[in-house]
């Protein structure tokens, strides 16, 4: 395969996904330019399943699926920058292998991206049903910041998935923008990547569709004691100590994210058994550090539900009961 000729690079890190990576590369080669023009690259990630066979099946009908493995689990965003060190294409577009992409819309997408010179090309969210979950505000070419002023946050802050947006392979690469190794890692990634991108473009097209029905994905999976302490907490915590290297512009923006992260985790405490909800307090408890910082941005009702189990206990059980008659 002559590398040169590679536009984009399609990256898809898998574990665990039998029952869906065969619709995942189904579409990807559903396209509308030559096989010579992209990439398939795919990262086994000690996946316990038969997901690599299916993989394997695929490239012995393409010759532009790339498969690369580790040696052990390292998780989605070590899996993602596996791939972007092996990338050869202009573009990169990171795709969860347990959803899928529309079929003949790489022409489209690559039309915008190289015709403006994009670094980040973003566009709308839509899930498996058919349902839009997010419409984007169209722009032209202007900065990340500036995008996120006009769609008011939306973009970075509030939706951090990277498969709805195609990003310059170089420019990742240039301004070291790896994935980093957290739960819910995505975030971080994103406000950096959008922070520093002097040309990004909004449209409100639908080419991604993400998959509701996989109760086994971070996204889907039932809330833990230890999805909050990390999605909510540890994850915050990180977007604080980030929010000195914002453009001044937009930093009161991400600003809000941490509280918001933090305080978000009340009604998921509410759900959580009380099991849970004592593994929640072990762990903030031995973090003596992080839960200061937690406190420093909760609520007062948030503050109550971590300072005392008990009053936790009552609370969610009569919430619990509500929404069961509702």
């Amino acid at each position: 395969m002559d590398t040169a000729k590679i536009r984009i690079s399609l990256i898809i890190p898998f574990y665990g996904v039998e029952s869906y990576i065969g619709k995942c590369l189904s579409t990807v080669y559903e396209q509308d330019i030559s096989e010579d023009e992209y990439e398939v690259i795919c990262i086994n990630d000690c996946s316990p399943d038969n997901s690599e066979e299916i993989v394997l099946e695929y490239a012995a009908k393409h010759s532009n699926l790339k498969l690369l493995k580790h040696d052990v689990n390292l998780k989605l965003g070590a899996a993602r920058n596996t791939g972007l060190r092996a990338a050869k294409g202009r573009y990169v577009w990171f795709i969860d292998s347990d959803d899928y992409i529309k079929s003949n819309c790489l022409r489209e997408i690559l039309s915008y991206c190289e015709k403006n010179n994009l670094e980040i090309f973003h566009f709308g969210i839509q899930n498996n049903k058919g349902h839009i979950v997010r419409h984007l505000i169209d722009t032209d070419v202007i900065t990340g910041p500036e995008e996120e002023i006009i769609s008011k946050k939306q973009q970075s802050i509030e939706i951090t998935f990277p498969w709805n947006r195609i990003y310059s392979r170089n420019f990742l690469l240039d301004n070291n923008l790896w994935f980093n190794d957290l739960y819910g890692g995505d975030v971080i990634h994103t406000i950096e990547a959008v922070n520093l991108c002097k040309r990004i473009k909004n449209v409100d097209r639908l080419y991604y569709f993400y998959r509701i029905d996989n109760s086994s994905s971070d996204t889907h999976s039932v809330q833990t004691a230890e999805k909050i302490y990390n999605m909510c907490y540890v994850l915050a915590r990180e977007i604080k100590s980030i929010e000195p290297k914002m453009n001044d512009s937009w930093r009161h923006l991400v600003e809000e994210c941490a509280p918001w992260r933090v305080n978000s985790s009340l009604k998921s405490i509410l759900r959580l058994s009380n099991e849970e909800q004592q593994k929640l307090f072990d762990l903030l408890n031995a973090n003596r550090e992080l839960k200061k910082f937690v406190f420093s941005m909760g609520k007062t009702k948030l503050k109550l539900l971590l300072q005392f189990p008990l009053l936790t206990q009552v609370i969610s059980y009569s919430y619990n009961l509500l929404r069961k008659i509702k």
